[in-house]
């Protein structure tokens, strides 16, 4: 199940994560847009990446490390 860390700072900082990933459907605009002004960076499209029913689904994947500016 995904999992939405509020304060990425808090999961660097006291749990010891050392890298967070978001992942949206190529489509989804609005979950980009949001993913790029909390600070992650686009790594690229993962084709073919989700399972689905319906078929293999491609994804767009972001990230957010420890070092990266602040949002």
């Amino acid at each position: 199940m995904p999992v939405a860390f509020p304060d990425p700072p808090l999961a660097f900082a006291e749990l010891g994560i050392r890298r967070l990933n978001l992942m949206t459907a190529p489509e989804n605009a609005a979950s980009q847009r949001v993913a790029e002004r909390a600070g992650f960076t686009r790594e690229g499209l993962l084709r073919a990446w989700l399972p689905t029913s319906a078929g293999r689904r491609d994804s767009v994947m972001y990230s957010l490390l420890p070092d990266d500016p602040p949002a």
